[in-house]
């Protein structure tokens, strides 16, 4: 059903040349798809063409050829989506190549940037319908933003908490009228934040000298008093859920995490090292330490591209020898792999997470 005169005109405008004869070609589906789609915008003025890329979401710089490659991709395969390895930073068509990268994204929190090194091919990159060959509406618009606006649902408001908490909670004698009634009123709310059967998740990653972490809690909470003098033993408890989160809703997080996590890569079995090497160069990002930070981003995405199974026996060899050496992955981070291995636990990791606690 294709109008092949059409299909040759087209043909003929992107190799610059008069058809010396008119043929009946053999092209599948997506070029001929693809074809009609460089024929219907081929005339477009390049700040028309660019208008396009911006409805979509999509990076509009560059030259006339690249921006109109950038509407075809769109166009056959959809808007590109977040990315679903970092999570958070936004997919762009690498121009000249057949392949969609992303370049990380600024970490509000952290005040810093997290490179990410993942690359797909343009029909296994992340999408999302529909594609806007006209300026959407706002409702349109409001949608889209949902859509490229990632939040995070382990951290929750006092609103969410069991009543039982809150009752507890209105119960302290909340006395800040002085540096004793202020110790006291803390060591209560402290008391019910890191009980067992508290729904927050004061405790979790969270270790000191008695293998418990409640001191640290204790000095955390105790610092948010003395900075919210003004505030409620409610208030106070809300700021308590914003820092650390809540139990079920981390949990769900953690679960969801690690099932993106196994999809993304190659071999999902290969998820939990991904996940462990993502998590090593998010701390050191957030020690300013941004050397570490994209060594071992590389190293995750070494990792994800893998096409065989990261194992006890094999993890050492990736960081050395000339058949096993796998590109991305030093000896350090192979070593880190081969102890998660052998000791279900990585030393250094655990030495981040408790100096970022």
């Amino acid at each position: 059903d294709i109008d092949i005169d059409i299909i040759d005109e087209t043909v003929d405008d992107v190799k610059k040349g008069p058809a010396k004869k008119k043929m009946k070609m053999s092209m599948s589906a997506e070029e001929k798809k693809q074809a009609i789609t460089y024929n219907k915008y081929c005339k477009k003025k390049l700040d028309e063409l660019k208008d396009i890329l911006r409805w979509n979401h999509a990076m509009v710089s560059g030259k006339k050829d690249f921006v109109l490659a950038r509407i075809i991709d769109g166009e056959y395969y959809g808007r590109l989506a977040l990315c679903t390895v970092c999570e958070y930073g936004k997919l762009k068509v690498i121009d000249g190549e057949n392949k969609i990268a992303c370049g990380g994204y600024f970490d509000e929190e952290g005040g810093f940037h997290k490179s990410c090194f993942a690359k797909f091919d343009v029909e296994k990159a992340p999408r999302l319908q529909p594609w806007y060959s006209d300026s959407p509406t706002e409702e349109e618009k409001e949608a889209m933003e949902a859509e490229y606006t990632k939040e995070s649902d382990d951290k929750k408001s006092t609103s969410n908490l069991p009543e039982k908490i809150l009752k507890s909670v209105r119960k302290i004698n909340w006395d800040l009228s002085s540096r004793d009634n202020m110790k006291k009123s803390s060591a209560a709310l402290v008391a019910l934040i890191v009980a067992d059967t508290s729904p927050i998740a004061a405790l979790e990653g969270v270790e000191d000298e008695d293998g418990s972490g409640s001191k640290k809690v204790k000095m955390a909470v105790g610092k948010m008093v003395l900075q919210n003098k003004d505030k409620s033993a409610e208030e106070i408890l809300d700021l308590v859920v914003e820092k650390y989160g809540m139990k079920e809703a981390k949990k769900k997080a953690k679960a969801a995490k690690a099932e993106v996590t196994a999809n993304v890569c190659v071999v999902p079995a290969n998820g939990k090292v991904h996940e462990l090497m993502t998590e090593l160069s998010d701390l050191y990002y957030k020690e300013s330490n941004t050397n570490a930070g994209n060594s071992y981003r590389k190293v995750a995405e070494a990792v994800r591209t893998l096409e065989f199974e990261i194992t006890a026996s094999n993890a050492k060899g990736l960081g050395a020898g000339k058949k096993t050496k796998v590109a991305g992955v030093g000896k350090g981070s192979a070593d880190k792999m081969q102890e998660f291995f052998d000791n279900g636990k990585i030393a250094k990791l655990e030495e981040k997470r408790a100096a970022n606690a």
